[in-house]
Formats: structure tokens, sequence, C-alpha cells
């Protein structure tokens, strides 16, 4: 009577590749799930070795004007297509750095990398990367420009008048070209804060500040420059219009 042996090499060796595969398929679906997690509206598999990309999931704004219909091209060929037309320029090394074979293999296992970026049109994007295995990874895409927005609104405003900042001047608005920059303070601001407090003059900068907010175009900027003074970037205006302009808010105020 024979015994068959459940251990023998041929039987062990399968088992492993059996699991083998399934360890694989358990990574890409935890990676599915997390860019999922993420809310990330633009969802695809990239294999860096033979270049082959699916698409899981696709409704990213940051994808739609690649002129891309039917089979899409390999992944090199891909992401110089959106480096060229989905990345601003400025912004494209981030980008470069991991849409290239050596950058996604560099990816970690269990590891992602983040990357935030901005398009043609100015939105602001964010891709994750995702490792599955030795060939495989998980690109998300999708659109932060909102969040972006939000957090630069926190750090180039001042929290008292709720106009920009010195930050924003400094960082933002020095290096552009404006039409005319005009410098304006506060008359006996320093009376006002010693004779009726500091309290007082708080009120006295949030009033001047609203009134100048109200006194300019959408297209220019005010900047609380620091203590008492106020900054104004006109752009696209003649030295006319400025005076009439600069004349009028004197005598109106």
């Amino acid at each position: 009577m024979g015994v068959s042996n459940t251990n023998s090499p041929q039987t062990t060796q399968k088992l492993e590749e059996e699991l083998q595969v399934l360890r694989h398929q358990n990574q890409r679906l935890k990676s599915i799930i997390n860019a999922l997690l993420y809310n990330y509206s633009t969802i695809c598999e990239v294999n860096f070795y033979t270049g082959k990309i699916t698409f899981l999931e696709i409704g990213s704004p940051l994808f739609a004007n690649l002129g891309i219909k039917d089979e899409y091209p390999p992944f090199d060929e891909l992401a110089a297509m959106y480096l060229k037309y989905g990345v601003y320029e400025e912004d494209r090394p981030i980008i470069q750095a991991i849409t290239t074979c050596k950058g996604l293999s560099e990816v970690q296992f269990g590891k992602s990398i983040i990357r935030k970026y901005r398009n043609n049109y100015g939105i602001y994007g964010e891709l994750r990367v995702f490792r599955i295995d030795d060939e495989s990874v998980l690109m998300g895409f999708t659109a932060v420009d909102k969040e972006i927005h939000e957090l630069q609104n926190q750090v180039y405003t001042d929290s008292l008048t709720h106009v920009k900042n010195r930050k924003y001047y400094d960082e933002r608005l020095a290096s552009k070209t404006c039409s005319a920059l005009v410098i304006a303070d506060i008359d006996l601001f320093k009376h006002i804060n010693d004779t009726y407090g500091h309290l007082y003059g708080d009120i006295a900068l949030a009033s001047i500040a609203g009134v100048l907010q109200k006194s300019v175009r959408d297209s220019d900027k005010i900047v609380r420059y620091g203590g008492d003074e106020f900054l104004i970037a006109f752009k696209d205006i003649t030295p006319d219009i400025l005076k009439n302009r600069l004349e009028k808010n004197t005598s109106d105020n």
C-alpha cells in the first residue's frame, strides 16, 4: 500500500509559489485601498520594467488636456506628455525625479512618496506613489488646489487686518512687476496707542485696512508691511488714474 508524500519538494515549491502570488495580490489590494482612502481621482498601476500602464480609476482634471482618446501609450511616453502639458515648467523636476524607471524603482516596499506641484493652469496637484512589488507601483493623482490656497491664505494673511502680510510681500510680491507701489501709514498712530491703548490701535489698523481694501481693485494688492505701514501694489494703472484715485481716497477719508 503506497503512502503519498504531501511534503515533497515539488509540493513545497508549488505552495511557496501560490503563497507568493497571494502576497502579491494582498499587497496590491492594500495599495489600491490606500490610494482610494486618499480620495485620488485618478489611480493607475505602472509596471516600470515593461512600461505597461493600467488605469484603475480616471476622473482627474489634471489628465483632461493630454489629448488621449483610446489606448494609452507606454508609461515613459505618457509621463513625458504629462510633464510637458500637465505640469508647470518650474515644478517639472519635482515630478520628473520620480516618474522615471529609476525614480519608481527606488520607492521602498510598504512606503509611499508624495509630491505636490502645479499644472499649467495654476491648479495644484498631488502625486503619491505606492510600491506594490519588485516591478509595479500604484500612482494616485488628484487636484488639491483648494487645500493649498487655504493654507497659503493662512500663511500670507495678517491676522489682525486680514490683508496680505510682510511674508507675502517678501516671497510673492517683491519679485513681480507692478505699475505703482504706494506706501501709506496712519497719522498720529503712536498717539492713539499711548492715549487710548493698544486695543484702540488695533481697531484703527483694522478700520484703515478695510477702507484701503474697498478702495482698490481685486487685481491690486494691499500689504501690512509692519506696524501702521501699508503697501498698495497697483497693477496696470496709468499715472493720471492713480493720482485721481489717491486724491479721491485722501479727500474721502
